[in-house]
């Protein structure tokens, strides 16, 4: 599970909206390493850069950071732990909204929060397909 989830270069398989993701250089991710996405919003196709700050493949976790984009500051802690016969995936999400999309901030929160919990129930029947 960790494998496929920290491809990042397959996350618009399924994260709806993501639409392209390539992480720069293409070795192996690590510390520093950027992952170029781009989003579909319904208003505009937005770009954005996050940069990998912390990644322990040993403790299934990583930590990225937005360095370019209208949610610069904003990043992600991923972490894949085992629960009984499953697996629990934890994303914890911070927020920071750059300039005009400062005032719709909690629009995009409420809605990042709704396609997240979507995104893991469409990611979980992607997985469950692959083990059968």
């Amino acid at each position: 599970m960790f494998a496929y989830l920290a491809d990042l270069d397959r996350q618009p398989e399924w994260q709806r909206g993501v639409v392209a993701s390539r992480h720069v250089p293409s070795e192996p991710p690590a510390v520093g390493t950027r992952v170029e996405k781009v989003r579909q919003t319904p208003l505009e196709r937005v770009r954005f850069t996050d940069e990998i700050t912390i990644w322990d493949p040993a403790a299934r976790t990583w930590t990225e950071q937005v360095v370019a984009g209208m949610v610069r500051g904003s990043g992600s802690r991923w972490t894949v732990q085992p629960d009984g016969t499953g697996t629990r995936i934890q994303d914890e999400v911070w927020l920071r909204a750059a300039s005009r999309w400062r005032l719709i901030e909690p629009v995009i929160a409420r809605s990042a929060r709704r396609d997240m919990h979507a995104d893991l129930q469409h990611l979980k029947g992607i997985l469950e397909q692959h083990r059968r």
